[in-house]
This record gives structure tokens, sequence and C-alpha cells, in this order.
């Protein structure tokens, strides 16, 4: 049987399998050349912890000569804070780059990167101008055919030279912003995704963060404040001692003017709690203290319209649950009166104290994690009740939801009330030892317990009016209840010398 001729064979190769070759036969024989070599890189690196305990650096600039003396030293700039604090200078950055001409390797160069981004703003200023521009320079060194590799940080470098600056993260964060793009899913297609737990992609964050929060429209809410509500988000070191978490509540304490939003006043209580605790609590120091009295103060300001609101919805719904008519029936009024307060912007501080039940009350319509603050009552006919102390300026009352008289007080009484370390209250405590105090204190100036029972509203307005203190009594009391009060007693007013008359209608 004759077979047919065997075709000719063709051995060439198209060219550019020829630049694939060359590159892979490259990059084995650097893996041959550094195989083994860990126990010895291990070794130089001994040596140089070594050096740095003895303070003797003779002998520097010859281990540095060597590819693995630059790889053992840049290894350690990132892994050991004191070498990086006595040998990471401009001076040793120009003495590495000079001796190695005419570029640094690509492991040496990663580390470098590496360096850059995991530190940031942690190198000193000096040292980290001069390692951008190292960075820089040796990046466009890189022959093109390298550069096409993927999954190395000097690539990244090299394609986006404007990240190694000081202005990078800005730069970063603008971008992302104007494209609408996530700041997580821009790190991943930067290439930075396994250097962004450093400094400089805390940085961005925060920088992108704040932006957002100082531009989000009055009220408004935003993904980003679920981020920032995360604890590794809000304790991420923002500048100096200062974290994200504070640039964060001191934007939004100060954009707020007026009635705070419910969501920017939630955002705050959840990160930092509520001001009106023990100045030696850990949430106090940790927060407030570095805010500053005014912030404190204003969110206090806010927080007494919460309080007063729960204090509301703690009677309302406490006689609902335990049925009591007696607490439906007076609940009106009570509300009346005191959103009266509210709405003519006289409350200027609250203290919400709660019995155990009236507390379960809260907790379940905040939750058990609400950031609010609140006093304890004790045992001993305070274990329904919830007791709101309220400063208006000019007078000082002391309300409670139910078999709890009215006490007011012309003049500030005892700092008991106020004393934020004080956060257990007695049925003793509200009814003698404030009293007691106050008249001690201030022996001219009458207080009073009103009893919630007939005419009552009377009564408050009779001993603020014989005070001096007129209230437009239309804002306090509900219409039927107003147009029986002006039959029967007719319109009050307060007159120069503070005594309080009345014209009958």
């Amino acid at each position: 049987m004759r077979l047919p001729a065997t075709p000719p064979l063709d051995f060439s190769w198209p060219a550019e399998f020829g630049s694939r070759w060359q590159r892979l036969a490259s990059q084995a024989a650097e893996k041959a050349g550094s195989a083994g070599e860990g126990d010895f890189l291990q070794r130089v690196k001994n040596e140089l912890l070594q050096k740095l305990a003895q303070r003797d650096f003779q002998g520097l600039a010859e281990t540095l000569n060597s590819r693995s003396g630059a790889r053992a030293c840049t290894r350690l700039w990132l892994e050991s804070e004191p070498f990086r604090k006595a040998l990471c200078r401009p001076k040793t950055l120009e003495l590495l780059v000079k001796a190695h001409q005419p570029r640094l390797s690509r492991l040496t160069l990663s580390n470098l990167c590496e360096l850059y981004l995991v530190e940031y703003d942690h190198l000193p200023g000096d040292v980290r101008g001069v390692l951008a521009q190292i960075i820089t320079r040796q990046c466009e060194l890189i022959p093109a055919r390298e550069d096409q590799d993927s999954g190395n940080i000097w690539q990244v470098a090299r394609r986006y030279p404007w990240l190694f600056s000081d202005s990078g993260p800005r730069k970063l964060v603008e971008s992302v912003i104007d494209t609408g793009r996530e700041l997580e899913a821009e790190f991943g297609r930067l290439g930075l995704t396994a250097y962004v737990g450093g400094r400089y992609g805390e940085v961005c964050r925060a920088l992108y963060y704040l932006k957002v929060l100082r531009e989000l429209p009055y009220g408004a809410t935003d993904p980003v404040m679920d981020e920032l509500l995360k604890p590794p988000v809000h304790d991420a070191p923002y500048q100096g001692d200062e974290l994200i978490g504070h640039a964060a509540l001191r934007i939004i304490i100060d954009r707020v003017d007026g009635e705070v939003p419910e969501p920017w006043r939630n955002f705050v209580l959840n990160i930092a709690g509520d001001p009106r605790v023990a100045s030696a609590s850990a949430s106090y120091r940790k927060w407030w203290q570095a805010l500053g009295a005014a912030r404190i103060e204003k969110v206090r300001g806010w927080l007494s319209k919460l309080d007063l609101r729960l204090f509301l919805q703690a009677v309302e719904q406490f006689g609902i649950q335990m049925g009591k008519d007696d607490l439906q029936r007076m609940y009106p009024a009570r509300k009346r009166f005191l959103e009266g307060l509210l709405n003519e912007k006289l409350i200027r501080n609250t203290r919400l104290m709660l019995g155990w039940q009236a507390e379960r009350v809260i907790k379940q319509m905040l939750g058990e994690d609400s950031g609010v603050s609140y006093a304890l009552l004790e045992s001993g006919g305070l274990n329904d009740k919830a007791i709101i102390y309220i400063d208006c300026g000019h007078f000082f009352l002391l309300e409670g939801s139910h078999n709890f008289k009215l006490w007011i007080y012309l003049a500030k009484p005892d700092e008991l009330l106020t004393n934020y370390n004080k956060t257990n209250f007695s049925h003793s405590d509200l009814t003698h030892v404030v009293p007691g105090k106050y008249q001690r204190e201030y022996p001219g100036l009458p207080h009073v317990g009103i009893q919630h029972s007939g005419t009552w509203q009377r009564r408050v307005f009779e001993f603020l009016g014989d005070n001096g203190i007129g209230l437009d009594i239309e804002k306090f009391m509900l219409p039927v209840e107003y147009r029986d009060y002006i039959r029967r007693y007719g319109i009050p007013f307060v007159d120069s010398g503070g005594i309080k008359n009345r014209r009958r209608s």
C-alpha cells in the first residue's frame, strides 16, 4: 500500500509568541533565582533588626546594594514600626534608588507602593513626598511589555500615578462622586482592594463619607450614613486623635438649624449616645468631650423635645396597656399643656425618669439600644411611673404620669435633678429632698405641688401669674376647656408688678 506524502511542517511562530515566551522565560528565571530565598531573606531581616537593637547601622549601605538587602529593608519598613521610624528617611530612600540603577526590582518597588498605601499619612511628610516621587519615576522606567502582566501593585502605580500623591485620595473621591460609582467598587477597579485596609483607604473613605454628609439635602438620609454607623468605619482614624465619627458628628450637628430631622438625631445618638450621661462614662469621654460644650448643649436641646414626647407616649401607652381609666382621662389635658411648653419654645432642658414598668414601655417603642439616656425610679410606689423634669428658663417643672403632683419652682431646684452622675431617684428625693433644699436655698421664693384634679391648670396659671410669669393659656388648654375657663374665670393677665388680675367676660 502506498501512503500519501507527508506534508511539510512549518516551525515558524507568530511574532507575538516570541515576546510572550521571552516574558515567561524571564519570570521563570526570576522565580528560579529566588527559589529557596525565603530563609535567606529572613536571615537578612534578622540582621537588620539586630542592627536596630544595637543602634549600629554600619554596613547598611552595603546591605542595600544587594537585591535581597533592598527587599528585606523595604519589607521591614512595612512590618516593623520601630525599624521604619529609625531608617525610612529621605536619605535612605535616595541611597536605595542610587544603589539599583537603572531601576529597582519589581518586588522592592511593590514593597514601596504597599508602604505608601498602608501607612500614607502616618509617614512623615518629607518621607511621603520622596516616596511618591520615587514610585512615580520608577514606574515610568518599567517597559511596557512588563506592564501587560496583571495583579501587581507597581502596575497600579504605573497606570494611575496621581494615586501616589497627597491629592490622590481627594482626586479619587471626587472621581467616584462625579461618576456616581461606589467607593469600594472603585477600589477594585483601580486594583487597590488588597491595600485599602491601610491609612490611604481610610482617608479615602473619610473624605467620601464626609463629602456626602456635607452635601446631603437637609434632613435626608443616604447609605453612607448606614456605613458610618458601623464601628469599624466611625472608629477609623481621621486627623490626629480624631476619628471619622467625630468629623461626621460635627457636620450633622452643625448643619441642624431649628427643628432637628429625626434621621439625623438618630444618627448622632447611634454613634455617640446621649450626651446627658455622667462625664466619666466611656461614651461621653470618647465622643462628646471631643465635640465641645456648645455642641453638647445643642444636642441636649434636641433631646429635651424627644424626652417630652417619650414621656407622653409612655403615659398614653401605659394607660392603655394597664387599662387605667383615670390615666387615660387625664392624658389629653396633660398632653396639651406639655405640648404648649414645647410649641411656645419654653423648654431649655429636660430629664426623663422611668420606673421599670414605664421603662419597658419605652424600650418596646424605641428598642433596647436607642441611645436615649434616662434615670431610673426606685421601687416604692414609682415602679409604674414616668416623671420628667423640665427647665423652662423662668420656671421649672417636675411632672409625673399619674398619682404624682405637678411641682413648680421659680428658680432652678437642687442640682440633684440635673446631675447626670445620679442615675437613680427615690420618691423621697423628688418630694422631700428637692423641695427641702429649694426652701433653704431660696427662702423668699415660693414653690408649689399641684394635684391633677379639678381645674389644676387654673392653679398653675395663677401661681405663675402671681409671680410675674404670664402664659397664653389658650395655647395650653384644649378648646373646650379653654372656653369653659373663660366663661367661669374671665381672661387672665399679668400687670407690670407681677400681680395677676382677672376681668370677667
